[in-house]
């Protein structure tokens, strides 16, 4: 990750909160409004607006829902939960993405509620803002940069190929993964043998970091 794109991912996340947020509030309004019943045109034109403002916001969620679970997922956030019914009454065990829920809850008894919802939603903030930490840090770490540059080169081929049609994102991390813990790995002997360590003392500190 880097300082940029994480800047993207809190400044979308922010605004998908405050719009659930919203929704939740125009939903409690709502309630309000039919409990209490609306024999007046002022009140009439209100619940009105109220339903208005629901479905502009209804809209909005919609399309910013798949992003909202796959930035949750990026930064550690599971958003995906299983629906158990009631031991008097029974069921099917229901997969429930919370945050599709905040439109469709199709859980026993409609489990996902707010409070769970907005756990998740500011999990995912702090997640994000202790990212932004790292990564500023990062901008002036020139190990970093020279990680950056390595597997920009590396994945060239990769991002020429996935030209023709291919699907090679899992092949190509696995890949890309792999190469860098070598490099690591090179990097660190390096450093051992430049500080005066032979292969087999260097050869004896692995062992013992892989058998712990």
């Amino acid at each position: 990750m880097y300082y940029l794109d994480t800047k993207n991912d809190q400044s979308f996340f922010n605004s998908f909160k405050d719009e659930v947020l919203f929704f939740y509030e125009t939903i409690a309004a709502h309630n309000e409004f039919s409990k209490i019943g609306c024999f007046y045109e002022e009140d009439k034109k209100r619940l009105a607006e109220v339903k208005l403002s629901i479905c502009k916001s209804r809209q909005l969620i919609a399309k910013n829902l798949n992003k909202a679970v796959e930035i949750s997922n990026k930064y550690g956030v599971s958003t995906n939960i299983v629906s158990t019914p009631a031991p008097m009454v029974g069921g099917m065990l229901i997969p429930v993405n919370i945050y599709h829920a905040i439109l469709n809850d199709n859980s026993h008894g409609r489990q996902v509620t707010e409070q769970l919802v907005m756990d998740h939603v500011f999990q995912t903030i702090g997640q994000i803002e202790r990212q932004l930490k790292s990564d500023v840090k990062n901008v002036f770490n020139p190990i970093f940069w020279l990680k950056f540059i390595f597997v920009k080169v590396i994945r060239f081929p990769f991002v020429v190929l996935s030209f023709t049609g291919f699907d090679i994102k899992k092949i190509e991390d696995h890949l890309i993964s792999k190469v860098v813990k070598c490099v690591e790995v090179a990097l660190l002997v390096w450093i051992f043998l430049r500080f005066g360590f032979s292969f087999d003392q260097i050869a004896g500190l692995f062992k013992g970091f892989i058998s712990r």
